[in-house]
C-alpha cells in the first residue's frame, strides 16, 4: 500500500499502478480514508496498537477539548 496526499497523475502513477499487489491510496482517496480514520479516532479511546492511529486519537481528543 502506498499512501500519499498529493500525487500528480501521469507517468509515475501509471508505472505504480502496474506494480502487482500495490494499492495506491492517493489524492482524493487519501483524503477520504484519512477522514474515516479521524472519525473512528474520535469514538475510540483504547490503544489499538497502531502508533499512527493513536496519534490521530490524541489529536482528535485535543481538538474536542479545545472546542474546535
Amino acid at each position: 500500500m502506498l499512501w500519499s496526499p498529493i500525487v500528480h497523475e501521469g507517468y509515475v502513477t501509471e508505472k505504480l499502478e502496474q506494480i502487482e499487489g500495490l494499492e495506491l491510496i492517493i489524492n482524493k482517496e487519501y483524503t477520504s480514508r484519512i477522514q474515516k480514520l479521524r472519525e473512528q479516532a474520535k469514538i475510540t479511546s483504547h490503544d489499538v496498537g497502531n502508533p499512527a492511529f493513536r496519534l490521530l486519537q490524541i489529536l482528535e481528543y485535543m481538538k474536542t477539548e479545545r472546542g474546535a
